[in-house]
């Protein structure tokens, strides 16, 4: 956890365009299920032209390489999934 937080979120706080990136340490599956997951990771770009950018970047390369370490040293798996964050609206109809 330690290496994780204090070396590889760092270095992939540095990525051009990234506005927002969030880590969830996920502890309990849903309604008393195990847990699918050991992390989940959010990041959000400014745009997707904004994140395919990013691929060719020092500190894609760079976070690439660290993520490779933590596989490694570790033996944890990674991978990533791309989408569009969609908000719902939360103030009820006729407020």
């Amino acid at each position: 956890e330690r290496d994780y937080m204090e070396n590889h979120v760092p270095i992939a706080a540095r990525l051009p365009g990234l506005v927002r990136l969030g880590t969830i340490r996920v502890s309990d599956g849903w309604q008393g299920a195990a847990p699918e997951h050991y992390r989940i990771v959010e990041a959000e770009f400014e745009s997707r032209e904004a994140l395919e950018a990013s691929f060719s970047t020092p500190e894609f390369a760079a976070m690439r390489a660290d993520r490779q370490r933590l596989t490694e040293t570790y033996r944890v798996s990674n991978r990533a999934e791309l989408g569009e964050l969609v908000l719902a609206d939360l103030d009820p109809p006729g407020d």
